[in-house]
C-alpha cells in the first residue's frame, strides 16, 4: 500500500509580503533588520515525512528574503529540540533549553553579516557584548 502523497502548501504569506514595505521603509531610515528561525520542540517536528516540503519552504524563505535584500541568521534545523525540552507549546522551551538557544543565537549573530551592525552602534545598550 502506497502512502498518500503529501501536498506542500507552505508559502510566504500575503501578510508577510505586505510587511516588506514597512521593513523597506525602516531600512531607508537606517534600521537594520534580520530574521532568525524559530525554536521548535517535539520529536516529530521536521519529521522525514515532511522533509522535502520543509526544505522547499526554507529555500523559498531564504530566496524571498534575499530578493528583498534581507537575510536570516542561523540554521532552522539547529533550533529543533526534543519533546523533553517542551515547556507548554511546540514553540516554548524549558529555561535550560532557552539558555542553550540564546547562546547559540548569539554565536550565530557574531558569525553573521549582522554582527558589524551591533559593533557600529554608539549606544552601549545596543551593543551585543555577551560572552559565551
Amino acid at each position: 500500500m502506497l502512502a498518500e502523497p503529501i501536498h506542500y502548501k507552505l508559502s510566504v504569506t500575503p501578510a508577510f509580503k505586505e510587511s516588506m514595505s514597512v521593513i523597506k521603509r525602516l531600512k531607508t531610515k537606517g534600521v537594520h533588520i534580520f530574521f532568525t528561525w524559530p525554536v521548535v520542540v517535539g520529536d516529530k517536528c521536521y519529521s522525514e515525512r515532511y522533509q522535502k516540503g520543509l526544505n522547499l519552504f526554507i529555500s523559498r524563505i531564504k530566496h524571498y528574503l534575499n530578493d528583498n535584500e534581507l537575510f536570516i541568521v542561523g540554521d532552522p534545523y539547529a533550533n529543533k529540540f526534543p519533546t523533553k525540552d517542551m515547556l507548554n507549546t511546540y514553540y516554548h522551551v524549558v529555561h535550560e533549553t532557552r539558555d542553550i538557544y540564546t547562546k547559540k543565537l548569539i554565536l550565530d549573530i557574531k558569525t553573521s553579516k549582522a554582527y558589524p551592525w551591533f559593533q557600529q552602534t554608539e549606544k552601549a545598550e545596543h551593543k551585543l557584548d555577551i560572552h559565551i
